[in-house]
């Protein structure tokens, strides 16, 4: 059950990002270039190591810093960084949008 809320964690975040795309520029391509997103750090994830990349580059991803969730082992630190990314991408989303002549 825990592992589940730290993969949602991970969802709240891209969530913050796909607000922030949005608010800051366009709405119509927030969800394409989070799903970019979301595919590209998997894809460093994954084949940092099988590359023998530097651990840097493996460390891009933010779901490495989760841990591994489903069997009981997360990182507390990698909880933080996505609830800074969702809570951050909402505000800055929000602070977007009402400098827009949305409502009016």
């Amino acid at each position: 059950m825990v592992g589940a809320l730290v993969l949602g964690f991970y969802a709240f975040a891209m969530v913050g990002v796909g607000v922030a795309i949005g608010g800051l520029w366009r709405t119509s391509l927030a969800a394409e270039l989070v799903a970019i997103l979301v595919i590209a750090t998997f894809l460093v994830a994954l084949l940092a190591p099988a590359l023998k990349l530097p651990d840097w580059v493996a460390q891009l991803a933010l779901t490495t810093h989760l841990g591994q969730p489903m069997i009981g082992q997360y990182d507390p630190l990698g909880i933080v960084a996505c609830c800074v990314l969702a809570v951050g991408g909402i505000l800055l989303g929000a602070w977007g949008m009402r400098r827009r002549d949305v409502a009016r």
